[in-house]
């Protein structure tokens, strides 16, 4: 909330990846529909592809301008948007395996039944805890897919307490705040007329001031926790003692 920097590059991101998969989920609805379903997976793939490539470069950004704000300097889109540029290789190579990751999950969860469901919730679970600092190392180390895993999975290994007790945390507190902004556009839809459409669009715009604020957050807390993990440098509103204490809380 101290710089508008951050805000809006989470918008920039949300914006793109929900028009660039828009297509191709459009086409993916419609070949499950009435095409053949081998082309539904192939569009449904690109449009992960698309959303994620785009959701890790606008992330990649808000790290980077986290990082000016984290060592007391201003932080400006473009200089945000020009680090993530310098990584554009390294984003594009992790959002493909972002997307065949994600894929997977859902085939497992398409297919496999209930257990499918169970594995793949367990599985997209442990995925994303272990690639938690992808992004940052991704913005701070340019690092391929390969490598950028087995960073990412050796710093959980070393510091699992604060990444899973940190966004644990920042996921809960999000939830709690759509609630009110689900419920007023659940009562505008319940309401209908003119009424019903003014309260389904505050709820719209409250949840999507919901959903940029949590990128934000999640990012910020990203960057404050990869130096932390690689340096043992505590930056921003946690010292070392508290992220010191969080692992204990939870090892």
């Amino acid at each position: 909330m101290k710089d508008g920097a951050l805000v809006t590059l989470a918008l920039i991101g949300i914006v793109a990846a929900a028009l660039l998969a828009l297509v191709p989920l459009i086409g993916a609805a419609v070949a499950f529909d009435s095409g053949p379903a081998w082309l539904g997976w192939v569009l449904l793939g690109l449009t992960a592809l698309l959303a994620y490539f785009v959701l890790i470069f606008s992330t990649v950004a808000i790290v980077l301008a986290a990082s000016e704000v984290l060592d007391g300097r201003d932080a400006t889109v473009g200089a945000a948007i020009a680090g993530a540029m310098r990584r554009v290789g390294p984003i594009a190579a992790w959002a493909v395996v972002g997307a065949v990751m994600n894929l997977f999950f859902a085939i497992v969860r398409e297919r496999g039944g209930i257990a499918g469901s169970i594995l793949a919730g367990v599985g997209s679970a442990a995925w994303s805890l272990v690639t938690f600092l992808a992004v940052p190392i991704i913005a701070f180390e340019g690092l391929g897919p390969l490598a950028t895993l087995k960073r990412s999975t050796g710093l959980f290994r070393e510091r699992w307490g604060e990444q899973l007790t940190g966004n644990i945390s920042i996921n809960a507190i999000f939830v709690l705040l759509s609630i009110p902004a689900i419920g007023i556009a659940g009562l505008g839809v319940a309401v209908a007329g003119p009424l019903g459409i003014v309260l389904i669009v505050v709820g719209a715009i409250a949840l999507a001031t919901v959903l940029i604020l949590g990128r934000a957050a999640s990012a910020t807390f990203g960057a404050i926790l990869y130096r932390y993990a690689a340096t043992g440098e505590s930056v921003g509103p946690m010292d070392a003692d508290e992220l010191a204490a969080v692992a204990r809380a939870t090892g």
